[in-house]
């Protein structure tokens, strides 16, 4: 999410890569393109009007065109490892990586579903 000022959204951006999940029974390709995916936020900065940022915050907050005011800037990631929850129909397919034995499966929509991605915990579950 980019700009908030006091839980006021100015402005979103969403972007990812495929990726692979394990769940120790098989692999599943993950395309997050027009799939519904919920992070935590897992970094917050504060630009103040005027603040000298680092390119990439800087080429956000003029393509974004924020208000001449203290906006917080946030950023939620997928990491390596983490726990996600995902939702959709599987479907099967030819395994490019020659050391894995077997087919792999790939995480499309079901019907007009879209995927769902989520890391973000139900009723405080962590894993052990």
């Amino acid at each position: 999410m980019v700009g908030d000022d006091g839980g006021r959204r100015l402005a979103y951006e969403a972007r990812g890569q495929s990726f692979e999940i394990d769940d120790g029974t098989g692999v599943a390709l993950i395309d997050p393109e027009g799939a519904q995916v919920e992070v935590d936020y897992d970094h917050a900065v504060e630009v103040a009007p005027g603040a000298r940022l680092v390119q990439p915050l800087a080429e956000l907050v003029r393509r974004f065109k924020l208000p001449d005011a203290t906006v917080v800037l946030r950023e939620g990631v997928l990491e390596v490892g983490e726990v996600v929850a995902v939702h959709g129909r599987l479907v099967r397919e030819a395994d490019p990586d020659p050391t894995r034995p077997g087919p792999r499966v790939r995480v499309v929509g079901a019907g007009r579903e879209r995927v769902f991605v989520s890391e973000r915990s139900v009723d405080g579950w962590r894993p052990a």
